[in-house]
């Protein structure tokens, strides 16, 4: 080494605290025992030449520069350090530390299913999860974890419902169970089957993918609801006779057996072959039957009800009383079982007449007489009594054989004798 003093130049060198030094530029060796010194902005680094660059200035390789103003080298070019939130890329001339990455030319933090993202977060969402709502959610297909703390969202078309993935199924589609779907468009799950709600009078059941509401339930494909005893049914009413109701003419009756009431307001019909008569239901029974009383029976074909039995109506020759079956019907009266008109004095009498005589009239050759006293008038039906006869229409005593008549006597014989001498004679 060479000492100098007083800034002489020797051989080119120049004397530099005194000690001859030459002058180098950037990339030239400086330092050490070299006895070089850098020219213009060059700085002695790591015994070379370097120019002094800022944050986007070229650096490392050949560029004979350093980074300077806190920038570092990364890549031949310095960069400033950002951290998350800061700009980076492009012409930002800095790079991402401290965990963060460049996203979109903004220095981001990776986070992981449930960390915050978007918003003021500086934070992008890694390991297949996606930022939704601020949070971080990984992917769920239907059947899926969702909502709460899963940190999932439905994908695929799915909702969270009830903390499930669930698809949409129209009326018709599965639900419930292993489907992974819920009823949408007004359906409701009912069986496995999305159903929409149908009021009285809507179609139901079979292919119609609706069920009764309000009350009404499905008989016959329609939706009907429940009537009890006086409510309309049939028609156009939506109803249904319920419990023991029968719906009978468009109103919902009750069948009743035999002695119960019926008709008018009772809104009851006669049941067990009863029929409803005044008010009640009564059974139908013929000639020889019970009727009347607690008998709960009416009489039929023909037959009358006449002191708890029915009869049917016989005429004059009919057979009447015993086991007939029959009561004498008209004037006509039950003598020796047979029903027989009572006919008065002249009426006809006796075998085959089919009549009696009434009164105190007595049947003699088949027509109906009435015996006179003496002194009566007779003739025709009316006839003397025993030891008179008819003269001249009067009813006189007739004397035997041998005894006194004529004259005073005013006295007949009896018939086959005459009056002669005032003594009757044969």
């Amino acid at each position: 080494m060479r000492r100098c003093h007083g800034g002489r130049v020797w051989g080119g060198a120049t004397c530099r605290g005194g000690v001859c030094q030459m002058a180098v530029g950037p990339g030239g060796g400086c330092g050490g025992g070299r006895n070089a010194f850098c020219t213009g902005a060059a700085t002695c680094r790591g015994g070379v030449c370097l120019l002094e660059v800022t944050a986007g200035g070229a650096c490392g390789g050949g560029s004979n520069a350093f980074c300077a103003g806190g920038s570092t080298c990364r890549g031949g070019v310095c960069l400033v350090q950002a951290t998350a939130g800061g700009a980076c890329g492009g012409g930002s001339n800095a790079f991402c530390a401290g965990g963060s990455t460049c996203r979109g030319g903004v220095c981001l933090i990776k986070a992981t299913a449930g960390g915050v993202c978007g918003g003021g977060s500086n934070a992008f969402c890694a390991g297949g999860s996606t930022c939704r709502g601020g949070v971080c959610l990984i992917k769920a297909t239907a059947g899926g974890v969702c909502g709460g703390g899963s940190n999932a969202f439905c994908a695929g078309g799915s909702t969270c419902r009830g903390g499930v993935c669930l698809i949409k199924a129209t009326a018709g589609g599965a639900c419930g169970g292993g489907s992974n779907a819920f009823c949408a468009g007004g359906s409701t799950c009912r069986g496995g089957v999305c159903l929409i709600k149908a009021t009285a009078g809507g179609v139901c059941g079979g292919g119609s993918n609706a069920f009764c509401a309000g009350g009404s339930t499905c008989r016959g494909g329609v939706c009907l609801i429940k009537a009890t005893a006086g409510g309309a049914c049939g028609g156009g009413s939506n109803a249904f006779c319920a419990g023991s109701t029968t719906c009978r003419g468009g109103v919902c009756q009750l069948a009743v057996g035999p002695g119960s009431g019926c008709g008018g307001g009772s809104n009851a019909f006669c049941a067990d072959g009863s029929t409803c008569r005044g008010g009640v239901c009564l059974i139908k029974a013929t000639a020889g039957g019970a009727c009347g009383g607690g008998s709960n029976a009416f009489c039929a074909g023909g037959s009358t009800c006449r002191g708890g039995v029915c009869l049917i109506k016989a005429t004059a020759g009919g057979a009447c009383g015993g086991g007939s079956n029959a009561f004498c019907a008209g004037s006509t009266t039950c003598r020796g079982g047979v029903c027989q008109l009572a006919v008065g004095p002249g009426g006809g009498c006796g075998a085959g007449s089919n009549a009696f005589c009434a009164g105190a009239a007595t049947c003699r050759g088949d027509v109906c007489t009435t015996v006179v006293p003496a002194g009566g008038a007779c003739g025709g039906a009316a006839v003397c009594a025993a030891g008179t006869r008819c003269v001249d229409g009067r009813c006189r005593k007739a004397a035997p054989l041998g005894a006194r008549c004529g004259g005073y006597t005013g006295t007949v014989c009896v018939a086959g004798a005459r009056c002669q001498y005032n003594v009757c004679q044969a």
